[in-house]
């Protein structure tokens, strides 16, 4: 598959059964015991001790695991089938022991090489800076939904015969992966790292639900913040196509003869035919002819007048240039610095979600079409839909940052929660009033997360936003329950 560029509330209290897992917008409904931390504390991991890791590069187990469905293309087809998703959602207790058993069984080697690279030092993916562009493909990548399916089965398969130390053991290595995902140099990448992270929470879920369940606050504590880190899939992201069109850069210079120009033409048209020649997703068409090239720009005159307002070139230097050389550079300057501007507010306190990078995704958007029409052919838009695309793509992988790292913190507090019903019975009137460990933070907002006892419920929610406004991704709801 090709690569597209791209109220949390918990509640606790006594119930006989819970819906295993929510539709979007219902709460997360689970029941858990009193459970006091372990000794030694972090007896329980979910991410490998550092001590254990072995030197390597993880990337090269997880391309070998992939490598072993050449040969065994019946593993490919078997992991996919429906009843592996069907275990993921049957409730634990529930599940068919015997036949969950020998079809992990069954998987056991593929298995063993995701543990073992999920236990490396490293993981460089091996594929940053590379020409391809968004041409490049990752069916390593998108496959890993499925082998981290298999995973959580596992997982669960471990947690209903209460095996403790095996269930975290398996966990600690789909918590690996999600993080080496989460920190690859893709937005695709990152999204599978959210993806799997999300998989091995549902577990963590499963897991405290059992009876004599181990108290997981310190193994949660553990995780890194941000659990997934995309600062490397953006760098990489906003320079594809610049990756994609080397010549681009003889163009910002002096002005260029016409034999000049017309070599870079040519190039052009031998990286657009390379493209398509390589994509599956779009049909060859004609190249856009100067005329059309104009157009898009609303006439060469406007782009000599960008050009010269730029204060790089003279204005006598800019009507010099051959008519294509104005409209290129033009074209390519605008497009990278509306991706400047518009990835400037990634970093600033809820950038993502103030006008000004709203607005400065239009202007991106409005560039990128441009870009995609006069290089591309119109191309672009067949594999990612032009637009604001980057833009909507790191929404929303910023998006699953937040809502992974609000899953952890909130079970964290569960078990935060836990360890304070072991000693009392009950759940605390305040969440300041456990003491022992400290509630965190609701990662997103740096704010304390609401809480409020119902009866025998506890609730726990993020903090309240003004309406019409919002501090970053949408939770998910727990509702948690209590029993003695």
């Amino acid at each position: 598959m090709r690569r597209a560029a791209v109220a949390l509330i918990l509640a606790v209290a006594v119930v006989s059964a819970v819906p295993a897992a929510p539709k979007p917008g219902d709460p997360f409904r689970i029941a858990v015991g009193p459970a006091a931390a372990p000794k030694p504390s972090m007896t329980y991991r979910l991410i490998p001790d550092r001590r254990d890791l072995t030197p390597g590069n993880a990337s090269t187990l997880y391309y070998r695991a992939m490598a072993s469905f050449v040969e065994n293309s019946g593993l490919l087809k078997e992991i996919r089938q429906e009843y592996w998703q069907d275990w993921l959602d049957t409730p634990v207790n529930n599940l068919p022991m015997q036949e969950v058993g020998d079809k992990v069984q069954m998987a056991r080697n593929l298995l063993h090489e995701i543990d073992l690279a999920a236990h490396c030092k490293d993981c460089d993916w091996q594929i940053e800076d590379r020409p391809e562009g968004i041409g490049l493909l990752l069916p390593e990548v998108q496959v890993f939904r499925a082998v981290a399916v298999v995973l959580a089965v596992k997982a669960r398969y471990e947690i209903a015969q209460g095996k403790w130390d095996e269930a975290c053991r398996t966990l600690q290595t789909g918590y690996a992966a999600a993080r080496h995902f989460g920190e690859g140099p893709t937005l695709i990448h990152v999204l599978i790292g959210g993806a799997v992270a999300r998989i091995m929470n549902d577990q963590v879920d499963a897991l405290i639900q059992q009876p004599g369940a181990p108290n997981l606050y310190w193994a949660l504590t553990d995780l890194a913040r941000p659990f997934l880190d995309p600062e490397l899939a953006v760098e990489q992201e906003s320079r594809m196509l610049d990756r994609m069109m080397p010549w681009v850069k003889k163009l910002d210079g002096p002005p260029l003869s016409e034999a000049g120009a017309q070599a870079v033409m040519d190039e052009m048209r031998k990286s657009i035919d390379r493209f398509e020649s390589e994509s599956s997703l779009v049909q060859p068409g004609e190249l856009e002819t100067v005329g059309q090239a104009f157009f898009l720009v609303q006439g060469v005159g406007e782009a000599k007048r960008g050009l010269a307002a730029r204060g790089k070139y003279t204005a006598e230097q800019v009507e010099a240039m051959p008519q294509f050389q104005v409209v290129s550079l033009y074209a390519y300057l605008e497009y990278r610095d509306s991706l400047d501007d518009m990835l400037k507010w990634v970093h600033a306190p809820n950038g993502l979600r103030h006008p000004g990078f709203q607005k400065a995704s239009e202007r991106y958007g409005q560039a990128l079409a441009r870009v995609d029409r006069l290089f591309f052919r119109g191309q672009l838009s067949g594999v990612f839909g032009v637009g604001n695309s980057v833009g909507a793509s790191v929404q929303r992988v910023y998006g699953v940052v937040g809502r992974t790292d609000r899953r952890i913190a909130a079970l964290e507090c569960v078990e935060a929660l836990r360890m304070y019903a072991a000693v009392n019975g009950k759940w605390p009137d305040k969440l300041d009033a456990v003491t022992d460990v400290p509630p965190p933070d609701d990662p997103v907002t740096g704010k304390p997360f609401e809480y409020r006892v119902q009866e025998n419920k506890a609730v726990i929610a993020t903090p309240t936003v003004t309406a019409g406004k919002s501090d970053g991704p949408d939770g998910a709801t727990y509702e948690v329950y209590l029993r003695q």
